[in-house]
């Protein structure tokens, strides 16, 4: 299996597949040289992942990145962890990452790690860089998270979610209604 973000990966293997001569040298953007080589070698085609923030009349992966922080932030700070602050969790759904998981692990990496007491994860003691749009500048965070109104946005959309004061208890088997969750 391979993985890749160009959208020329599956234009290259279009044009391989269509048994041409030329299908080799340079043209509409499709890459040419070992490429074609190493796609000869694969046995199946392109899997599309949707996107985190696909949302349809039938689905929405804002879920996705929801069940995705949570398992990151048990992760990195233990099963023992039994809540975690509705608002994080809101404002991760809201937001659009700009390396999707990876992003979302970045801002999972950078809560403090005293923000972890008797397995409650409290939103006074994260210490995100996302007070102001000035600290949100001076972050590596700035790289990963992407809004239509800059950090202007995303500082308005962590103070809006930040008013949630709920907790999800994850020792709870029952799931909330996520469209009631999103809308607090």
């Amino acid at each position: 299996m391979l993985a890749g973000s160009s959208k020329d990966l599956p234009k290259a293997m279009d044009e391989s597949a269509k048994m041409r001569f030329d299908a080799d040298r340079q043209g509409d953007g499709v890459p040419v040289g070992k490429l074609i080589d190493l796609l000869s070698r694969i046995n199946g085609g392109v899997i599309e992942i949707p996107s985190l923030d696909l949302r349809t009349a039938d689905r929405d992966r804002r879920v996705d990145k929801v069940c995705v922080t949570v398992a990151l932030i048990k992760g990195r700070f233990g099963n023992d962890l039994v809540q975690i602050p509705r608002c994080l969790l809101r404002f991760i759904a809201h937001t659009k990452f700009r390396y999707g998981v990876r992003s979302i692990a970045h801002l999972i990496d950078l809560i403090s790690s005293e923000a972890v007491k008797n397995g409650i994860l409290t939103i006074s003691d994260i210490r995100l860089p996302m007070m102001n749009e000035e600290a949100l500048r001076s972050s590596s965070l700035k790289l990963h998270l992407l809004d239509e109104d800059q950090a202007f946005g995303i500082v308005n959309r962590w103070k809006w979610t930040s008013e949630d004061s709920g907790v999800v208890d994850l020792r709870l088997p029952d799931v909330p209604d996520f469209d009631a969750f999103l809308t607090g």
